[in-house]
């Protein structure tokens, strides 16, 4: 006779093993979802941010903004009409 239990014999025993596998698995789930929504996230604030500085930089110069928005203000300034549906 074997007076000491194997392992796999104890495992056999036990009552909460496929308990414990479960929650083992569903934490190990839950933690590559939280890590891999993260990775999401930052991928796409990063390539945002890459389309934000391009489309500033090369797509819209500033001396463009500059010039459109002071074509902007001279039309509402020589245009009294504009104003009058304001009051």
């Amino acid at each position: 006779m074997k007076p000491n239990k194997r392992k796999w014999e104890e495992l056999l025993d036990d009552a909460n093993l496929e308990k414990r596998i479960t929650n083992i698995s569903e934490k190990r789930f839950r933690s590559e979802t939280n890590r891999n929504r993260k990775i999401t996230a930052f991928a796409f604030m990063f390539l945002f941010s890459i389309g934000i500085f391009t489309y500033t930089n090369y797509i819209l110069p500033t001396d463009e903004l500059t010039s459109n928005v002071s074509m902007l203000m001279e039309e509402f300034d020589s245009n009294p009409f504009l104003y009058l549906g304001g009051d």
